[in-house]
Order: C-alpha cells, then structure tokens, then sequence
C-alpha cells in the first residue's frame, strides 16, 4: 500500500505568501491615494467656506478683514467677527496641521486664501496682495492653491 500523505507544499504556502503580499501592498496604496483626495477636497471646502465668510464680511463692512498673525487669521481657534455680527464660528485648520497651514492675506479690494494640496493643479499661485510670499519661489512655504475675491488664482 502507499503511503499517502496530505497537506501543501513549501512552493505552494511561497506562492500563497506572495500573493497576500502582492494584494496587501495594492491595498494599501490605493487607501493612501483615496486618503491624500480626502485631504484635498477637505482644503478645498474649507477654503470654499472661508470664502463665503470673508465675502459676508465684506458686504456688511464694505472691506475685507485686516489680516492679524503670520497666517493673517487664526485659524482653528478664532472666528470671523467684526464685533456686531459673527460671520464663522470657528475658522477651520488644515486638517494635517501643524504641518501644513492655510494662510490668508489682502490689500484694498482682493485676498488670497492659500495652502498646499498634496496633488496640486497644474496652475500656480499668482502672487498674493500685501505682500505674502505663500507659494513664491524662495518663500520656504510650499503652497499650491489660491483663491481670491474673483476666483482660483
């Protein structure tokens, strides 16, 4: 009689191994991919709403709020105030601060809103009013998306 014996071969349980491996691997980049959009689109939101707060401030004060601090507002702590009426509650953050950060300046009749995206558009920044240097070569701050009183810039 023979003598037969059940179970896998090492070559086998190597290829299952592998596979696993290979199928982990795609996994995990493809979260990574829809993590990096989620963080974007969150920017580009929180952009939109600042946006709609800084034009209410304006309709009401007839001019733009005057930037305070490095970033021009506080963001994540203050709000969009001008003492009778409260435009924003809370200015939100970006998400992955302090690491990254919105920034927000203006002159006369236009502002910048400003941050970095992690899969920006192939357009660039056009410089900012009053002088913020967000996203301008040699500036040490890397931002790739702007908008302003008309639009994207």
């Amino acid at each position: 009689m023979w003598n037969k014996q059940s179970g896998f071969t090492y070559i086998e349980l190597l290829i299952v191994i592998i596979s696993l491996g290979i199928l982990f691997s795609i996994a995990i980049s493809s979260y990574s991919n829809v993590r990096q959009r989620s963080l974007d689109q969150r920017r580009q939101s929180d952009m939109e709403e600042i946006r709609s707060a800084l034009e209410q401030y304006r309709s009401v004060n007839t001019a733009y709020p005057t930037p305070a601090g490095v970033q021009g507002m506080t963001f994540g702590t203050g709000s969009l105030t001008d003492g009778t009426s409260t435009y924003m509650e809370k200015i939100p953050q970006d998400p992955q601060h302090p690491v990254r950060q919105y920034h927000y300046t203006t002159s006369g009749d236009d502002y910048t809103l400003s941050t970095e995206l992690s899969s920006p558009k192939p357009t660039v920044c056009q410089a900012a009013p009053g002088g913020d240097s967000c996203g301008q070569s040699g500036s040490g701050v890397g931002c790739n998306y702007c908008l302003g009183s008309y639009g994207e810039k």
